[in-house]
């Protein structure tokens, strides 16, 4: 679309829409453990 949109975001779209495509809509406590984990991750050597 031409819209820029900031990694965060990005992140959860992306996300938003794997958890869509396996039937995991509304489980918003699901969606919030899952995006803090993504801070816990270490770098790739």
């Amino acid at each position: 679309t031409g819209e820029h949109r900031d990694f965060w975001q990005v992140t959860k779209d992306g996300l938003d829409w794997a958890m869509a495509a396996q039937g995991l809509t509304g489980d918003a406590a699901l969606r919030d453990r899952l995006l803090a984990l993504y801070w816990t991750l270490t770098p790739y050597p």
